[in-house]
């Protein structure tokens, strides 16, 4: 019975010190209220469409309206909204590609996208296109993995740090 108690007791107080170890790391533990909204393979849909009988979805119109109220929740919460896309913005409607996804774009710009990520079909267009897109988006459009000719530079901005309230967020972009 005085072993059993023994090893008790020493459990407790292992416990306890264990507890008062990582309690001033709670206590002292800074919160942060950060929203993270995520877009990706819209395909010049900036138009609600109806795709496989499913009448009128999608569209920015659509998002922003979830956009707004998302941010003006988390606003009055205190917190932050980070808004982004992965891609794929390029081939989809003859709308979009016919423009070089311009209308996208601007689209992607009222809404106040933070960054993008190139996908696969972002590439589809000449480099040309690609660098009108980049010129037309007033937010960075990222790749880690994309270099130019001949070189270990990279085509485009490999990541970016956004600091909401002292939370620092890295975003990194890989096609």
């Amino acid at each position: 019975v005085m072993n059993v108690l023994k090893r008790m007791c020493s459990r407790l107080i292992l416990l306890t010190l264990v507890s008062l170890l990582f309690l001033p790391t709670v206590i002292l533990a800074e919160t942060y209220n950060l929203t993270i909204l995520h877009t990706n393979d819209h395909h010049g849909h900036f138009m609600k469409y109806s795709p496989w009988g499913n009448p009128d979805i999608g569209g920015f119109a659509a998002q922003s309206t979830l956009v707004n109220i998302v941010r003006a929740e988390v606003e009055e919460a205190g917190g932050s909204v980070l808004l982004l896309s992965a891609g794929d913005v390029n081939t989809g409607t003859p709308e979009s590609d016919m423009l070089d996804a311009e209308p996208d774009f601007m689209a992607m710009n009222m809404l106040g996208y933070d960054a993008m990520v190139l996908g696969n079909h972002d590439f589809d267009n000449s480099q040309d296109v690609l660098m009108k897109q980049k010129e037309l988006a007033e937010f960075p459009l990222l790749c880690a993995n994309i270099f130019k000719e001949d070189s270990d530079d990279p085509f485009f901005e490999p990541y970016i740090i956004k600091e909401y309230d002292g939370l620092k967020v890295a975003i990194c972009g890989l096609a």
